[in-house]
């Protein structure tokens, strides 16, 4: 098993200033696919989903970090946060405990569910560069150079 933090992709590297061709490769060698067509959300995705992907999506594909085979990877991505969305708002009506014969208890399926999602949602975030240490090093304006934390 691999240790360590989830392997970034050579565009987010490149977006951030961290890719060293010593260690990652000549560019030339890299598989690139081609831009993604059009910005259709897909269909599966609810109020919370299209928010996250009416955000987030043409940015990405400015920056290169989604291309076209990562369209499907990013609609997990925002079918993730809605279902999480979903679950907070379930147990936000019924409530997060349940009271029976034998007590207080959480609602075990929902509260699984739900901490199952997140984990996931937090690697899918991690891949895109989501988090607030990739957030400030992402710039959609390619004229102005990337400076990484690493050469500051």
């Amino acid at each position: 098993m691999k240790r360590g933090p989830t392997a970034k992709s050579i565009e987010l590297q490149i977006a951030q200033g961290t890719y060293r061709k010593d260690r990652h490769g000549n560019l030339e060698d890299i598989v690139k696919f081609s831009k993604p067509e059009g910005i259709d959300p897909p269909d599966y995705l609810n109020d919370e989903g299209l928010r996250i992907w009416n955000n987030h999506y043409q940015e990405f594909v400015e920056l290169g970090v989604i291309q076209s085979s990562d369209v499907e990877s990013f609609g997990y991505l925002c079918l993730l946060h809605q279902l999480i969305k979903y679950a907070d708002d379930e147990c936000g009506k019924i409530g997060w405990v349940e009271t029976n014969e034998n007590g207080a208890t959480r609602r075990p399926a929902l509260a699984v569910q739900r901490a199952d999602w997140m984990r996931e949602l937090i690697q899918f975030k991690s891949r895109f560069g989501m988090f607030p240490n990739c957030r400030n090093e992402l710039q959609a304006d390619k004229k102005k150079p990337v400076v990484s934390s690493r050469q500051r």
